[in-house]
């Protein structure tokens, strides 16, 4: 059985509940939204266009978030550079994209640092608040 047969019912499954079962998204384990969001990420049409746009998703801003650090992360330092050459699963991301999933990384990072400081939020579970 190939890597797809293996990927089809939880694939059909997820999708079922993105799409008719939308609030019950936010339900699903991290690996479950993961396994979701790398599968939407990539789906094309007839015609070869993306389906979804991860990043305009509000229930994937922890993936976008992630996968913005994974994309633009620099060497060891983990400096997140909007500025230099990189690319994803279409190849090189264009000036204008990176201009936009810059902004889109500023805007989550403000809501994570935000949930880091009320020491509320889906993964902040330590009770220790400075």
């Amino acid at each position: 059985m190939n890597t797809f047969e293996k990927c089809k019912i939880p694939l059909e499954r997820y999708m079922h509940k993105f799409v008719c079962e939308r609030k019950n998204i936010k339900r699903l384990k991290w690996h479950e939204k993961n396994f979701l969001f790398d599968n939407m990420r990539i789906l094309r049409d007839d015609n070869n266009n993306k389906v979804f746009d991860i990043f305009s998703i509000k229930e994937a801003k922890d993936y976008a978030f992630n996968l913005l650090i994974l994309i633009y992360a620099t060497g060891k330092d983990g400096i997140i550079d909007f500025s230099k050459n990189v690319y994803d699963y279409d190849g090189y991301i264009l000036d204008e994209e990176r201009k936009r999933h810059k902004t889109l990384f500023e805007e989550l990072m403000l809501d994570w640092s935000e949930q880091l400081n009320s020491g509320k939020g889906l993964y902040i579970t330590s009770t220790y608040h400075p």
